[in-house]
């Protein structure tokens, strides 16, 4: 027997979920996990607070915002000998930011107990 949902009297064909913070993750910590370590790769550990606070951004505007923050400054130009660039912003964002959500993505997905079954 297979159940048919129906809303109005139309059968319902698909559910979209949004997975990021709805589905999976409720509370976003991958993405904050994944600032961390991408940051931490340029010698940089930023807090918790540092990296939820411009969250919500596109991800380059996310690391260019946090490169502003004083402290996040300070301590790029203790570790780099000189001020942070558009270009270290672009570094971070290219080299280690998407590699490193898509690793967390796969292990979210991984512990998910959910499947797809068409």
């Amino acid at each position: 027997m297979q159940a048919i949902w129906r809303i109005n009297n139309e059968k319902i064909e698909a559910v979209i979920f949004d997975w990021a913070g709805t589905t999976v993750d409720f509370g976003s910590f991958a993405p904050v996990q994944a600032f961390i370590k991408a940051f931490e790769e340029f010698g940089i550990t930023p807090t918790v607070d540092e990296v939820r606070a411009p969250m919500g951004m596109l991800k380059w505007n996310h690391i260019h915002t946090m490169m502003q923050m004083p402290r996040i400054q300070k301590a790029w130009a203790i570790s780099h000998g000189r001020q942070w660039t558009r270009e270290d912003v672009d570094a971070v964002y290219q080299k280690k930011v998407k590699a490193v959500l898509w690793r967390f993505f796969m292990i979210l997905l991984s512990q998910s107990h959910m499947c797809w079954k068409p």
